[in-house]
């Protein structure tokens, strides 16, 4: 089974067979191919699909130049994840160790040596798997954090509803509470109006005065006592045991319903961040800008900065450094210059929104607010523009709006 492919761009068939032999002695699962032909760049890159990018060039001048005809030629490169190795002479390693801090090439290794270690390939191809692995198994993550969400956001209606139902069967259960109290109460009143004749008032009284007269007992006093007010007494207490148990049966209802909307309430607050409705606040904004200009990277950085202490800022001189950077970091906001040496801003854009799952907003930076320039930008993907030189106000304004991200407090003077 093929676990990773490695793609080699060199300019010397020699060179690129002695570098599968050591790849496939460390990697026996692995497929490889190279390539020198530079006319045909993108179309042996998309066709591979690789996951790790070997540049082996003797130069790092001619590395650059492939890798950035590479961009130019392939619309598609951006969005395979790949990591992009360099072959190096120990003479440019310097240099292309600050390109790779630039997020030009990912890793490099000194190999056009004698002395070279040649374990330094295999250990860099190692680090390069494990990063993959890890990018596989975060957008296994992401793919599982979607469907929970989905799965949380169709429970939140269901409790919507089950709510809506549950208040209306306790409304209807204390209807029926009141009902049966009217109802039972008013038949204890008829009870009483209604009793047989040999039960009335009148009645037992005669018949107690007739006990008394055929009987003479000490005890006389214990016959004396009124049947009636004795029924009455009876059914005072019947009553009023009654209206105890509505009573307790009302508090309990009432309790349960209060409970229940405290539950739902809360519950359906953790709902709600979960399945992304309220956005989780953030603390820290992070922001790629993108120019070819040093100066124009110091002002974008003093203003952003000034509004956000603890901003993250990403710079890139060119689009392909960009798009570089954005295969490992995922910015809140992107300042994109249209002009460049390489790839104009605008076609930048264009790779962004339709390789990236994440709409980061862009707000493009121009020389001039001309119409045709504007649609142009927008017809892109940019959320926004702003015209050189940079007022620091609207930039914050504009950054406010579409990362929904409050500036630092002000210091107090």
């Amino acid at each position: 089974m093929i676990e990773h492919r490695i793609f080699i761009a060199t300019d010397a068939t020699k060179d690129a067979a002695i570098i599968e032999k050591q790849i496939h002695a460390e990697f026996k699962d692995t497929l490889t191919t190279f390539s020198i032909n530079t006319d045909s760049i993108a179309e042996d890159f998309e066709d591979f699909s690789p996951d790790v990018l070997i540049l082996a060039f003797k130069t790092i001048a001619l590395a650059q130049n492939y890798y950035l005809g590479l961009y130019r030629q392939s619309k598609k490169v951006h969005g395979i994840t790949h990591r992009t190795l360099v072959l190096c002479d120990p003479k440019e390693a310097r240099q292309v160790y600050k390109l790779c801090r630039q997020h030009y090439f990912d890793d490099y290794i000194v190999y056009w040596s004698i002395s070279h270690d040649t374990m330094q390939l295999p250990m860099a191809l190692h680090r390069a798997f494990c990063w993959l692995q890890q990018q596989t198994q975060l957008v296994a993550k992401d793919g599982a954090l979607e469907a929970l969400k989905d799965k949380l956001i169709l429970l939140e209606a269901e409790l919507s509803q089950f709510d809506d139902e549950k208040a209306l069967q306790l409304d209807k259960t204390n209807e029926a509470i009141d009902k049966a109290e009217t109802e039972i109460v008013s038949a204890i009143d008829n009870f009483a109006e209604h009793l047989p004749e040999h039960m009335t008032e009148q009645h037992l009284e005669n018949d107690a005065s007739s006990f008394e007269t055929e009987v003479e007992d000490p005890f006389e006093a214990i016959y004396k006592v009124d049947p009636s007010a004795i029924l009455k007494q009876e059914l005072e207490v019947l009553k009023s045991g009654c209206n105890k148990q509505f009573e307790a049966v009302k508090e309990q209802s009432k309790a349960y319903k209060d409970w229940e909307d405290i539950f739902f309430d809360t519950f359906t607050a953790h709902l709600s961040q979960s399945s992304g409705k309220t956005k989780p606040l953030k603390s820290k904004l992070k922001v790629l800008v993108v120019d070819d200009d040093d100066f124009q990277h110091k002002m974008a950085g003093k203003i952003i900065k000034d509004a956000y202490h603890n901003a993250e800022i990403d710079y890139a001189s060119s689009g392909t450094q960009a798009l570089k950077v954005l295969k490992n970091k995922t910015p809140d906001l992107i300042l994109m210059d249209i002009k460049m040496p390489d790839i104009s801003g605008i076609e930048v854009t264009q790779r962004i929104r339709s390789q990236s799952k994440q709409k980061i907003p862009v707000i493009m930076i121009t020389g001039n607010s001309q119409k045709s320039t504007v649609i142009k930008s927008l017809k892109a993907g940019a959320s926004d523009f702003v015209v050189k030189p940079l007022q620091p106000e609207k930039l914050v304004m504009k950054i406010k709006r579409l990362v929904h991200i409050e500036p630092s407090p002000k210091d107090k003077k």
